[in-house]
């Protein structure tokens, strides 16, 4: 094979590489994401302190982490990231695709990797399967990143519903924001585990979100029955954390934990809606 050839075949298969990244760029991006690095876009609390706009496009998020949680701009959404694709959970509930410009005031992903797997054998609640991996986790100051997909008897999810202003500014979250029971539906629970000395940076505890196997429905988990599966355990001992560098950051309070805590928590009784 002569130089020229040659040339044209290694022009070829750089091409061909560029070409593929480019049909998956979410994939392409996040196997150079170093593993075991939890990436998080600034802080929980600074969502409800401020109407805080997003900074960090979707499309930088993707090159650190293929599995995560979060929100869109402005809170309008919640965040499902799953396999390298980013999902938004609108307000009612149903599924949209963002484009790759769009941004995230608030988020966490990592490059998934299952470290440990705990079976589900029986029917439980969530609160039955976090005390579960609890019981098998020998570090609770670590982080741990948790998803399973399966069939599911019943889950509850609800949108964050928010009073915005057109510029940063006050936000409010309602206190009952609108909720949706489904029955037996296959789907996909990712979610996180974080020790308690984060405190106001991620919240405390667990905090989930659903999405179905057809991409059609999801939002913040309030509760779930399960009955089969396993859930994929991702142990992470590195935290990145990117702070916002819009002005407006320097003046947020975080003394006020309310609104943290009305989102976060799962009340042991909250009214239930039927199935869209």
């Amino acid at each position: 094979m002569n130089a020229n050839r040659i040339d044209e075949a290694r022009m070829s298969i750089r091409l061909t590489t560029a070409l593929l990244c480019t049909l998956s760029l979410a994939s392409c991006a996040a196997s150079g994401a170093p593993r075991d690095t939890l990436y998080q876009v600034s802080v929980a609390h600074a969502l409800f302190a401020k109407d805080y706009a997003g900074e960090v496009s979707l499309e930088e998020l993707l090159r650190h982490g293929n599995v995560g949680i979060g929100a869109s701009d402005r809170l309008h959404h919640a965040m499902i990231v799953l396999s390298g694709k980013v999902y938004q959970a609108r307000q009612d509930g149903t599924i949209a695709r963002p484009l790759p410009t769009e941004t995230t005031p608030w988020a966490v992903v990592v490059r998934f990797r299952t470290d440990s797997q705990l079976s589900i054998d029986h029917p439980m609640t969530i609160d039955e399967l976090e005390a579960k991996i609890d019981a098998g986790l020998d570090n609770f100051n670590i982080f741990y990143a948790l998803r399973l997909e399966t069939r599911i008897p019943s889950v509850t999810i609800r949108a964050v519903e928010t009073a915005m202003t057109s510029n940063r500014g006050p936000m409010r979250i309602d206190e009952e924001p609108e909720s949706w029971t489904h029955k037996d539906i296959k789907g996909a629970l990712v979610g996180l585990r974080l020790p308690s000395y984060v405190g106001s940076m991620s919240g405390i505890g667990y905090h989930w979100h659903f999405i179905s196997a057809d991409r059609e429905i999801g939002g913040h988990v309030v509760a779930a029955e399960l009955d089969r599966g396993a859930v994929d355990i991702d142990h992470i001992r590195t935290w990145t954390v990117v702070l916002p560098e819009a002005e407006e950051f320097g003046s947020l309070s975080f003394e006020d934990r309310e609104h943290l805590e009305t989102v976060e928590q799962r009340p042991a009784s909250m009214p239930r809606r039927s199935p869209r």
